[in-house]
């Protein structure tokens, strides 16, 4: 299966996790529930994965430009900004979603 005709629908995993692309309003109930830094701001996200179980988010990652002085910020480059797995995502939920997210970079933000 190719990362492009996964992304478009999303994914579902062997765990019975639906991992696709998502919304700030997907993502940040979870994280001001779950996350310490708290939800994210308006804007400024490149990506947003989303895992969920029977219709409620389990898990959340956000992605977006680097911060650091150092790094470029013309979107050459992503940072993972809020990482957040509850354990209803279920076992190895972080390798599994980390997965799905890396084909959408390489498939979407090449």
């Amino acid at each position: 299966m190719s990362a492009g005709l996964f992304t478009l629908v999303g994914f579902i995993d062997r765990q019975d996790v639906m991992w696709e692309i998502g919304a700030e309003c997907d993502a940040n109930p979870l994280l001001s529930r779950h996350h310490y830094l708290g939800p994210i701001k308006s804007g400024g996200s490149e990506l947003i994965v989303v895992g969920s179980r029977s219709g409620t988010v389990v898990a959340v990652q956000v992605w977006r430009r680097p911060t650091a002085r150092n790094l470029p910020a013309d979107g050459s480059w992503l940072e993972l900004s809020r990482w957040c797995l509850t354990p209803d995502a279920g076992d190895n939920a972080g390798s599994r979603q980390h997965r799905y997210a890396t084909a959408i970079i390489r498939d979407r933000l090449p």
